[in-house]
């Protein structure tokens, strides 16, 4: 069996990715979409503390299971998955809202690693729109591109980062630098 690169793609809210997620599907890569479920509220500072930490559960739990799939259907191209956020970014959430952490997941994520460049959408102001899944404001999503960033530098992993072009461009960018 090859060796599959579990490639993250990540960033602060309103940055691209789910577009970039959304090209790499249709040009037939394996991806596993943003998680967000309709029962829970997008994770905001307007939320309550039990939403941000059931979200973030349920969401632990779902990614830590895409995380573990080590085959690739036939029909996908090459042994490559991309990850619109992991479950680093969940730990990223907490820090920036100051909830607790829990200390297996921590574990977790340090004992079993993606690949180790992360692909990072930057803040991008001029396509930032805040909508009825993205409840930040923009003054907000600088603060989680900054827990984000550290936490990613913490683990050492290597941050690309992805140009402000077109999607097609980002999608070359990406696919040039694995």
């Amino acid at each position: 069996m090859k060796h599959i690169k579990k490639i993250i793609l990540t960033g602060a809210p309103g940055t691209g990715k789910s577009s970039i997620i959304n090209y790499l599907k249709n040009i037939n890569f394996k991806c596993f979409d943003e998680v967000w479920d309709k029962k829970f509220k997008n994770p905001s500072k307007n939320n309550d503390s039990d939403q941000i930490i059931d979200f973030s559960k349920y969401l632990f739990k779902i990614r830590r299971n895409q995380f573990e799939i080590n085959s690739i259907e036939q029909n996908y191209k090459e042994n490559i998955i991309f990850y619109d956020r992991s479950l680093i970014d969940i730990i990223s959430y907490l820090k920036t809202y100051n909830k607790t952490i829990q200390e297996e997941w921590m574990n977790y994520i340090k004992l079993n690693n993606y690949y180790k460049k992360v692909f990072y959408c930057p803040l991008w102001e001029e396509i930032y729109v805040k909508n009825s899944m993205r409840h930040e404001d923009y003054e907000e999503t600088i603060n989680i591109d900054k827990q984000n960033r550290e936490l990613y530098k913490e683990l050492n992993y290597k941050i690309i980062e992805i140009p402000k072009k077109s999607i097609n461009e980002r999608v070359k960018f990406i696919l040039n630098n694995i």
